[in-house]
């Protein structure tokens, strides 16, 4: 998640979304990076990636305080 993050500072977004879901397939549970990838797919247009990556995270991390931010965002999108 470290790349993940390096590369969403430099706005490289496709290739953070790479080490970002890399570091959920090998088992991260830190919300910031699911945060980061939730952001860089909402900045990306990928509505539909950014849903499912909610969605592990509120498997994950259910009393997570950011979750209605992150759903009215994707409500939003779709709009």
């Amino acid at each position: 998640s470290n790349l993940g993050a390096a590369y969403f500072g430099m706005e490289r977004l496709d290739s953070a979304i790479q080490y970002f879901d890399r570091a959920i397939a090998l088992g991260a549970k830190a919300p910031r990076v699911f945060e980061s990838a939730i952001v860089a797919r909402l900045a990306l247009g990928q509505t539909e990636a950014a849903q499912q990556t909610l969605n592990t995270y509120r498997t994950i991390n259910p009393k997570a305080g950011d979750l209605d931010s992150y759903r009215r965002q994707l409500d939003k999108q779709r709009q």
